[in-house]
């Protein structure tokens, strides 16, 4: 029972370093604009 705790632990923290993690990667990012889309060919857009 106590692995099965320790395993649990060893998990949960590895989650909340990894959300840490993508948190600050997501900030990270610069904010762009969208100036031109072009469709070009045979193509359906609904």
């Amino acid at each position: 029972m106590n692995t099965t705790f320790s395993r649990f632990r060893l998990r949960s923290v590895a989650a909340v370093v990894a959300s840490a993690l993508a948190a600050t990667a997501a900030w990270a990012v610069e904010p762009f604009t969208v100036r031109d889309i072009r469709v070009e060919g045979l193509q359906r857009v609904e």
